[in-house]
């Protein structure tokens, strides 16, 4: 068992940490700065879409991709911490934070990261949709971008998820998806560095070291 002080504001607390658990948050703080270390994060996500209409006219949507091998990297590394099953989960992190750190002021900040991995300020901010069988399927969810990322050689190659995405971008060019597909992971990722800064504080605390800060801010959100 791992046992430290943690100050945080005008408040402090002993912590306890199991050795598994200090393990798991010290990994994911290594997988969230190679994330960092993506290229495609270092430019800033490179990528935009357009969409424009007008009434009783035909749509028209104009996307700009970053180069594949670019996003290649940064689906690989972000891969152990997207993935359910895998010990670095974001959630799975998320809650062993939640266990430990019951400050008020971090339980509220831990809730709002889980809330934006999952793409609340795009939705909050465009909301598109494709229907399929007489359902209308939002395509900023989490649910249409599992199904991207499975259907992908990268994660599952799963040809069942490969087409649930597809039949969704019939009005639309497929293009587009990915866009909408990266934007989201653009947010993941920002939610991730973010809390990777707040572990780097944790574990900096506990060895008594200072190391370099996570430039949360290469994956702030953006229109």
């Amino acid at each position: 068992m791992v046992t430290f002080r943690m100050q945080y504001g005008d408040e402090e607390a002993e912590v306890e940490c199991s050795e598994e658990e200090m393990t798991i948050l010290e990994r994911f703080l290594w997988q969230a700065r190679r994330i960092e270390a993506c290229p495609l994060v270092q430019m800033g996500m490179p990528f935009s879409f357009r969409i424009g209409w007008e009434q009783n006219g035909p749509t028209s949507v104009t996307v700009s991709l970053p180069e594949w091998s670019l996003v290649e990297l940064y689906l690989y590394r972000l891969r152990p911490i997207i993935l359910k099953k895998d010990r670095t989960n974001f959630d799975k992190v998320c809650r062993i934070l939640s266990r430990k750190f019951t400050f008020p002021a971090i339980a509220k900040g831990i809730s709002e990261e889980r809330k934006l991995y999952r793409g609340a300020n795009i939705e909050n901010t465009l909301k598109i949709s494709s229907n399929v069988d007489g359902t209308d399927v939002l395509l900023t969810s989490d649910t249409v971008l599992m199904d991207y990322l499975y259907g992908l050689a990268e994660y599952h190659d799963d040809e069942k998820h490969r087409k649930n995405f597809e039949r969704l971008y019939v009005m639309f060019p497929t293009e587009l998806g990915q866009a909408l597909c990266l934007w989201l992971l653009q947010e993941k990722g920002g939610a991730i560095l973010r809390i990777a800064e707040f572990i780097r504080g944790i574990i900096d605390t506990y060895r008594g070291i200072t190391t370099q800060p996570i430039r949360a801010d290469l994956l702030a959100f953006r229109v």
